[in-house]
């Protein structure tokens, strides 16, 4: 949070965040960014709501609270918020009242939240994200950052798949048109067309006026236990 705070500050721009409510999220944000604005993805306020009650209650009821729920948090007015909210926490009871008093209504409702959200009411994209990595999430920071960098070439330029191929032949087209030029022989060749010059060897290394300096590797604290490799979900996930 600190170095993306390093990044943005001097830009001065007005920042818009989308969290699930997560403790640290909540605890760095009041900190790192006191002016910026904190707004409660919906998809996982729903889940929330949906988890606060028991088993017994039903799943009928429990999906009529929710939708009373995304009535109050897309109230384009406070008039039409409180009018939603009276009708939430009566029907909702002590377990739905007890949960909106815990929820600042400034980050999650339409009719409150001050900043730019421009529609957005869920963090689908950092979900998506993390679907997209959730092979390479367990790795190491290089070999994630890797995987992360392969994803995005072959989002960016990649050779058609097998249903676009169909459909160029199919259009009397020539697939290979549609390839990215360096994927080509051509480019290969080239890249390969410069002098590389080798390393000297360690007995030719001069080292005169130089001072050699040996990295040591950062100290680390092995943590208990099993490492963790998938996160904590939110109630009622």
């Amino acid at each position: 949070m600190e170095q993306l705070s390093y990044m943005l500050t001097p830009q001065e721009r007005t920042i818009t965040f989308v969290s699930d409510r997560n403790k640290g999220l909540l605890e760095s944000m009041a900190t790192v960014f006191p002016h910026s604005h904190h707004a409660f993805c919906l998809e996982h306020l729903k889940r929330n709501v949906f988890g606060k009650y028991p088993t017994g209650c039903g799943k009928i009821f429990k999906d009529h609270i929710v939708h009373l729920f995304c009535k109050c948090a897309y109230a384009p007015t406070s008039e039409a918020f409180d009018m939603h909210l009276r009708v939430l926490r009566d029907e909702g009871g002590f377990v739905m009242r007890t949960f909106l008093d815990s929820l600042p209504k400034e980050n999650w409702s339409n009719a409150f939240f001050e900043g730019a959200r421009y529609g957005e009411m869920w963090s689908n994209v950092a979900e998506s994200f993390n679907s997209w990595i959730f092979e390479e999430r367990p790795m190491l920071i290089y070999q994630l950052d890797d995987g992360v960098f392969v994803h995005v070439i072959n989002v960016k330029s990649k050779v058609p798949c097998e249903h676009a191929v169909a459909t160029i032949i199919k259009d009397d087209g020539n697939p290979y048109d549609y390839v990215e030029d360096f994927f080509t022989d051509e480019y290969c060749k080239s890249s390969y067309s410069f002098p590389i010059y080798p390393i000297p060897n360690i007995d030719r290394h001069d080292i005169n006026g130089h001072e050699e300096i040996v990295v040591e590797p950062p100290l680390t604290k092995k943590q208990s236990g099993r490492p963790k490799l998938k996160r904590m979900k939110s109630i009622g996930e």
